[in-house]
């Protein structure tokens, strides 16, 4: 808020900690989104996830714009100790309008490598491209924040 409901908000000094990823040796708040679609990503040393051609491809700690109502807003916390890999088909043509079209896909995780048979650039936080291989893991309370008393994340 502006003016003196900001002052409020400072003076109650109300502080949460919340998560941060960390790729490679950067971290990040929001979020990073993958350039490419032909990676692997190695979730947890368990499975592999592929996806398939023409989407949107993120790690988010923040819940991201093009997240769909389907999304509830709370799967996205910074508090909870995870990051979600997030996995939205394209949506083109005729594909808009049929209801039984492919939704998002969230995985929550801990520690994950986005491998490519190319180099794929990675945008983190909107900001810095790095390039895969990657590793990427959750760093629990990492960051210190003043917030209002109504703050949902």
């Amino acid at each position: 808020p502006e003016s003196e409901a900001a002052c409020n908000i400072l003076s109650a000094r109300i502080v949460e900690k919340i998560d941060l990823g960390k790729i490679n040796n950067t971290y990040f708040l929001a979020g990073i989104e993958i350039k490419n679609n032909q990676i692997a990503i190695e979730c947890e040393n368990q499975y592999t996830i592929t996806p398939q051609k023409n989407g949107l491809i993120g790690v988010y700690n923040l819940r991201p714009l093009l997240a769909g109502s389907s999304s509830s807003p709370s799967y996205f916390n910074p508090k909870d100790g995870f990051l979600k890999i997030f996995i939205k088909p394209a949506t083109s043509g005729f594909t808009k309008f049929i209801k039984k079209a492919k939704k998002e896909t969230i995985i929550p995780f801990k520690r994950l490598v986005i491998k490519g048979r190319k180099s794929t650039s990675i945008v983190t936080d909107g900001q810095q491209v790095l390039k895969t291989p990657v590793k990427i893991e959750v760093v629990p309370k990492k960051l210190k924040l003043i917030v209002g008393k109504q703050r949902m994340f």
